[in-house]
């Protein structure tokens, strides 16, 4: 059964504007590590491509590549007149770590109601999706919030708003009436991912989209190609995929890169995927089938290391990969077994082995201080860096809401933690580390990371020197990362 049907007749209904506010860059919260990225928000362009097919006016605006202020936002939506407006408090890139920020979505929100005060707003992302009535305090200028994936929803919205119907047997919807919040039933996932449009990508500025993994290609895309992780991470939210691993055909993603590459010449590829790799036969299909149609673009995604193999890893080579992310989080045993990550020290190195030799940079994400952590599992962290070649940094786990470590927060806390909390926990959950460290404990950690690996002074080795300018070059530190390096030396 089709989740929508493509409408005939296209006679044009009501606008809905669609807009991806203007974060603050570089950072949104700069001691949780959360930067802002210039990437598609696909989780806009999917609606927007729903609604364009079933009829209605679409646009995208997306503030926050463009750099728009609120005055400039403000002379748009004043040019536009839309009657629907759908804002994203965190975009598809930052649905699995949400900014803690979004007074630049309330901002906006804020902005449209007191420009055209008979717009609909509608909020969508992690937010409203586990915290509906935190997001409804936040303004009263709200009138809706999509919990979950927000492409039928909004359609269904659209559609009772349309006819001016009732509104309040839509699932996954929240809304606001006579000042009182009330919530329909929960959404089931979308289990045929085939059946959606691909994103609404003409109606964004796709030359305008940057990756550092790719250094100077342009333009750029970022590619959903599954949604949804079965995996038990103690620190990784998941609401809006859900647990259940659901993917697109091989057929249909390569229809998807066909229109990237040869309509909008992209250069490069992320695959957004929580686990690109899940289903190693679907990845080596979509593999096979790059090189069968002569796509010639660059790409990298994020994996497991448990899902990797040599001969997985010569196709995806052969395929225009280069570069693999892959969720390490700590190179202490200790503390991956404590977060539930089900994977060991052993492969984790056997895989980055691999990687390199196959030709393929491997990268690693970490998080510092995870629960459990104690300097001699940090000192395990840094002893498995320099041993793969990977750089300490690490951000520290942020307890969002709908994890267990939010309920190790809140049980350490005595009570339930709001979003505003939460950049304040982070690293100290489970953890007397950055008590004990001080609040320069990444400096002290880098420090002795560079100390390990260089020599106590570092600072007057040359293979120092020569390691960071490669790193510089290839994008994986900057300037500033050097400039607290000597500051770290000089204490």
């Amino acid at each position: 059964m089709k989740l929508f049907l493509i409408r005939k007749e296209h006679n044009k209904k009501m606008k809905c504007l669609f807009i991806n506010p203007c974060f603050p860059r570089p950072f949104v919260n700069e001691s949780a590590g959360l930067t802002n990225r210039f990437r598609q928000p696909l989780d806009l362009a999917y609606p927007a491509a729903v609604l364009e097919k079933e009829g209605y006016d679409v646009n995208i605006i997306d503030a926050n590549v463009l750099r728009l202020n609120l005055s400039q936002m403000k002379k748009i939506i004043l040019n536009k007149k839309p009657e629907v407006v759908v804002i994203t408090t965190s975009p598809i890139d930052r649905w699995q770590c949400p900014y803690l920020d979004i007074s630049a979505a309330i901002n906006t929100v804020n902005l449209i109601k007191n420009s055209v005060s008979s717009v609909k707003v509608i909020l969508t992302g992690p937010h409203g999706t586990v915290t509906p009535e935190w997001l409804f305090k936040q303004s009263n200028n709200i009138d809706f919030v999509i919990r979950g994936e927000p492409e039928i929803t909004i359609l269904e919205l659209m559609n009772n708003l349309e006819k001016k119907d009732k509104f309040t047997t839509v699932n996954g919807l929240s809304y606001r009436h006579n000042d009182v919040i009330n919530h329909y039933r929960d959404r089931s996932l979308i289990e045929n991912l085939d059946e959606l449009p691909f994103p609404a990508y003409h109606l964004l500025p796709m030359n305008k989209y940057e990756e550092g993994i790719f250094k100077n290609l342009k333009p750029v895309s970022i590619v959903l190609t599954s949604r949804g992780c079965p995996y038990k991470c103690v620190f990784c939210l998941k609401c809006m995929y859900g647990d259940k691993y659901r993917n697109r055909s091989p057929q249909n993603v390569i229809n998807e890169l066909e229109l990237l590459v040869k309509e909008f010449q992209v250069k490069a590829i992320y695959f957004q995927d929580l686990e690109f790799v899940f289903d190693t036969n679907r990845t080596k299909e979509i593999c096979e089938s790059i090189n069968d149609k002569k796509l010639k673009f660059k790409w990298a995604c994020s994996a497991r290391v448990d899902r990797i193999d040599g001969k997985l890893l010569k196709i995806m080579k052969k395929a225009g990969c280069v570069q693999i992310n892959y969720g390490v989080e700590s190179g202490s045993q200790k503390i991956l077994n404590f977060s539930k990550k089900g994977i060991n020290i052993k492969k984790i190195k056997e895989t980055f082995k691999m990687t390199k030799e196959n030709g393929i940079k491997p990268e690693a994400f970490l998080l510092i201080p995870l629960p459990g952590e104690k300097i001699s599992t940090i000192k395990e962290s840094i002893k498995f860096s320099i041993e793969t070649d990977l750089l300490i940094g690490g951000n520290p786990p942020i307890p969002y809401p709908g994890t267990k470590l939010f309920e190790l927060a809140c049980e350490e806390a005595g009570r339930t933690l709001n979003w505003s909390e939460l950049e304040i926990v982070a690293g100290t959950v489970g953890t007397d580390l950055i008590k004990n460290l001080g609040k320069n404990y990444k400096a002290i950690i880098a420090k002795t990371y560079l100390v390990e690996k260089y020599g106590r002074y570092y600072l007057f080795n040359p293979k120092f020197y020569n390691d960071s300018l490669k790193n510089i070059l290839d994008g994986r530190r900057n300037i500033r990362d050097y400039f607290r390096y000597l500051k770290s030396f000089l204490r």
